[in-house]
């Protein structure tokens, strides 16, 4: 599930070459519209922190959510209606995510676009994917997940080649 944007068509595209069902949706999530609970992919952008899933996220789901300060605080607050997205989602079962510790700017923020694709084609592991989609290395942006983790290769369609 990604933002109906240039980088989320981007993704559709991406997707369609290396078999990944992508759904594109004209805004973000929020406690009114739920995540389906098969969604393993989610980028969107927009407000605070808020519970989209009725469900846990399933084993191996990466997520991130685009907002200033989406790491900011870390991890020692209590659970509160005031938890950024690094630490609510992890607080609901992601496997990875990644998030600015301060403003970064849209410019400096990790593009989902360059992210996802390189981390479903299983040529890349969670780390690098994070790395090479990072415009500017700087303190700003952080991640959190095993920097290893990496998908099984997948073969491409004949289409991408």
């Amino acid at each position: 599930m990604f933002v109906h944007d240039e980088n989320g068509k981007r993704l559709e595209r991406a997707g369609q070459r290396l078999g990944v069902q992508v759904v594109l949706k004209p805004d973000s999530f929020s406690a009114k519209e739920l995540l389906p609970d098969d969604v393993y992919w989610y980028f969107a952008w927009r407000h605070m922190y808020k519970n989209i899933r009725a469900t846990a996220w399933p084993d191996g789901a990466v997520a991130a959510h685009l907002i200033s300060y989406s790491f900011m605080g870390g991890f020692r607050a209590p659970q509160s209606a005031d938890r950024n997205w690094v630490q609510g989602l992890l607080e609901d079962g992601i496997t990875a995510t990644f998030g600015a510790v301060i403003e970064p700017y849209k410019q400096g923020y990790t593009r989902e676009d360059l992210f996802f694709e390189r981390f479903w084609t299983g040529d890349y592991t969670f780390g690098e994917a994070f790395m090479a989609a990072t415009p500017t290395i700087q303190w700003a942006m952080s991640a959190v997940g095993d920097p290893l983790y990496r998908l099984a290769k997948i073969k491409q369609t004949s289409k991408s080649r």
